[in-house]
């Protein structure tokens, strides 16, 4: 095999753009390597050019903020679970709600935690494929708005 570019690749190297190799010199393709480093002039090159860490790093907001995002609906549609559990559909106040106890403290807590940003999180949570309605969701929000906001 001829060797015409060598790149880092995590904890290894990428030879010409096609087989990755492991950082071990008991490996052949290890020692091809180390061999094309002695020629004078190879040098391997860095994991990423400028642009494909641009990109890279581009990707890697993305998918963290689809992944809080999907946490994050997760933790709303269990606030609102909570609240409908709490409430069994009743419309009921403030005060009421806070008798109900150890529940609705975590979930008071919850919003406390995201100020108006739990607030938009329970108005966007998605209840396709659950058992909570829309009442569930206005009659949470009702509690926030007397309540936190």
């Amino acid at each position: 095999m001829e060797i015409t570019k060598v790149k880092f690749a995590g904890d290894g190297y990428l030879i010409n753009d096609r087989l990755r190799v492991p950082n071990a010199p008991g490996n052949r393709h290890y020692q091809m390597i180390q061999e094309w480093l002695a020629i004078d002039g190879n040098n391997i090159e860095p994991e990423y050019t400028p642009e494909e860490l641009v990109i890279k790093e581009a990707k890697d907001e993305r998918r963290v903020k689809e992944d809080l995002a999907e946490k994050m609906q997760r933790a709303g549609k269990e606030v609102i679970k909570e609240f409908h559990i709490l409430n069994q559909g009743r419309q009921i106040t403030f005060e009421q709600a806070q008798k109900n106890g150890e529940v609705f403290v975590a979930i008071k807590l919850f919003l406390d935690s995201g100020s108006k940003f739990s607030r938009d999180l329970i108005e966007g949570v998605d209840l396709t494929g659950t058992s909570l309605t829309e009442d569930d969701r206005t009659n949470l929000l009702n509690v926030w708005d007397s309540a936190i906001a």
